[in-house]
């Protein structure tokens, strides 16, 4: 069980391709790299975080549909393409330029997402007033439910450090009351057992929870 940031490249951009594999991890998060044809018309899809292609072939790649999340065009020199699109971002061909900016990206990203297995994601994505959690396989999502603002600021936390112990403190600098704490993993728990029974929230005495994968294979 790992972050991930899913990147989607045309499957015909091979100069890309070869420099984006490159790029393996961003701070604590793995690149996962999905495709997409040249021929296809795109549509936002809930795995994807970021969609980039060469400058050549952006304008043979119908995107118009994607409106919320980042497409990167990416150029062979210095940056000249221009648009008004507030998605739309371009960048130099090559791999320091494109971890700089990625980087940057992760610390905007309203999601998280934790890779499974079979190709199952689990994404928590955290919004006002209402966050959701979500199950998805592929690119579909199968299962989802709702948290509260406090219960996803403390799942919120625990996504982020997968594995690994998040001190009561953590949690109470988030504004979490000590003695409403328990409550909250409670009600999470519940919900995860609905979405991902893989999941669990254990907990550590005198020191906080921790996120872990149960391997029932």
């Amino acid at each position: 069980m790992e972050k991930v940031i899913t990147i989607s490249i045309c499957q015909q951009d091979n100069s890309l391709k070869s420099v984006i594999s490159q790029i393996t991890r961003i701070e604590d998060y793995r690149i996962q790299l999905r495709y997409f044809h040249l021929s296809s018309r795109l549509s936002e899809d809930p795995i994807t975080d970021i969609y980039a292609v060469s400058n050549p072939l952006f304008h043979s790649i119908i995107m118009d549909e994607i409106k919320e999340k980042p497409i990167l065009i990416v150029e062979d020199g210095e940056n000249s393409f221009q648009t008004g699109s507030e998605n739309i971002f371009t960048i130099c061909k090559n791999q320091k330029s494109i971890e700089s900016f990625l980087k940057a990206l992760v610390r905007s990203f309203k999601s998280i997402k934790l890779l499974l297995s079979d190709d199952r994601t689990v994404k928590l994505t955290f919004t006002l007033p209402e966050s959701k959690l979500e199950i998805i396989q592929g690119n579909r999502v199968k299962g989802r439910e709702y948290l509260s603002y406090r219960g996803a600021l403390v799942l919120k936390e625990l996504f982020s450090k997968p594995e690994r112990v998040v001190e009561f403190k953590e949690f109470i600098n988030l504004g979490i009351k000590e003695e409403s704490l328990p409550v909250y993993i409670s009600t999470l728990r519940k919900t995860l057992k609905k979405i991902a029974p893989e999941l669990e929230i254990k907990s550590h005495r005198s020191k906080g929870y921790s996120l872990r994968f149960i391997n029932n294979g």
